[in-house]
């Protein structure tokens, strides 16, 4: 947690380097975002889940550190925009489909750029602070059997990892669903402007918002019956991707006029979309820990996060000029489906909870020997 919070420190402060200097500028901001996202990869949910929590809180923990950061994700879609005007709203002369801009408006641009990179600084600082000063790393009795015994070491860890057919499945279809559908959302407004939907940037973020706030929600409330019907993780995640394919088929509907455009419906589709997707995460961290256990499950979630990541940079790495965004849509429904299937060829193993079963059931046998 303090590598994390420094790095992500760290990677904020780089991005806020006075500079008059446009490419310099835009170099110290990939920079300071590539610093971020390796913090991002630390993904601690599911390791200070099992830390702390006995089994029958573990997924409910779990899904609310993910709800956590994923609420501030949703914020980002509303804040920017609070900070940043679009100059789409602007009056300024647009000359080949390119704004021209005198060098009053472009510095008026620079200083609200800078001041959301000022704030978000700040934030970061607050937070390592906080965790510096008070941030204990373990309970001083264990919660479970299996949180009490030792791991599998990281060089070791990523062996069992890279050879463990059945983990690497499931973090593939957790990659493609959740990283194509997180990367389709964050070009969002692009991608409604291409299908000729006259919107503006506000109206696609809180898109982006009631979509990761919807499904923070159903990964909270749904964690809840998880943890009271241990074993049924898998469960969860077919009938969730199901839906989420649904849904955002029926906003490829919408997007190519098949259903008449209206933006109420749009909100209702997109919560329901992110309801579905999102509230995917805890489910597929907590069974990639069961699945790999004793592998440590920082390292698991780590390597979760990797495939999330590096499948979200694919899709946005393909150059949007040569092929519009139309195709990102459908890509994002394909995805949904395809993984649904995938699904099905996920064997269910919980070797984790399982040691945690026969301790329970072996203090219960000496308790009852004791009574007789």
């Amino acid at each position: 947690m303090v590598l994390s919070s420094g790095l992500q420190l760290f990677g904020s402060a780089i991005r806020c380097i006075p500079t008059d200097n446009n490419t310099t500028a835009t170099v110290l901001i990939h920079c300071g975002q590539f610093i971020i996202g390796i913090a991002g990869g630390m993904y601690p949910a599911a390791l200070i889940s099992s830390t702390w929590f006995p089994p029958n809180q573990r997924t409910t923990s779990t899904s609310m550190s993910t709800v956590a950061g994923y609420i501030g994700s949703a914020l980002g879609f509303i804040i920017s925009p609070a900070f940043v005007d679009d100059i789409k709203d602007s009056n300024f002369p647009k000359v080949d489909n390119h704004y021209r801009l005198n060098g009053t408006q472009v510095n008026m641009y620079k200083r609200q750029i800078n001041n959301l990179l000022y704030v978000e600084a700040g934030l970061q600082f607050v937070v390592f602070v906080t965790i510096v000063i008070y941030y204990p790393a373990k309970p001083k009795k264990p919660p479970s059997l299996s949180a009490a015994k030792e791991r599998v070491d990281f060089k070791n860890g990523i062996k069992k990892l890279c050879t463990n057919y059945n983990f690497l499945l499931l973090a593939t279809i957790f990659g493609a669903s959740t990283g194509v559908y997180g990367g389709w959302c964050a070009v969002l407004y692009q991608n409604l402007s291409e299908y000729g939907i006259s919107v503006n940037a506000k109206f696609a973020g809180w898109l982006g918002f009631v979509a990761v706030i919807s499904g923070s929600f159903s990964g909270v409330s749904f964690s809840l019956f998880a943890d009271r019907f241990s074993g049924h993780h898998k469960l969860f995640l077919v009938v969730f991707m199901v839906l989420s394919f649904y849904t955002t088929l029926s906003i490829c509907y919408v997007f190519t006029g098949v259903i008449s455009f209206n933006k109420i419906v749009v909100y209702i589709l997109f919560g329901l979309s992110g309801f579905f997707l999102n509230g995917t995460i805890p489910f597929f961290f907590e069974l990639g820990v069961e699945i790999t256990y004793p592998v440590a499950e920082g390292i698991t979630a780590g390597m979760i996060t990797f495939f999330n990541n590096i499948l979200q940079t694919g899709f946005l790495a393909i150059p949007l000029g040569n092929y519009g965004t139309k195709w990102m849509l459908w890509t994002t429904v394909c995805t949904c489906g395809v993984s649904t299937i995938l699904l099905l060829f996920v064997k269910e193993t919980y070797h984790r909870s399982s040691v945690d079963r026969r301790e329970r059931h072996r203090t219960g046998l000496n308790q009852h020997s004791i009574n007789s």
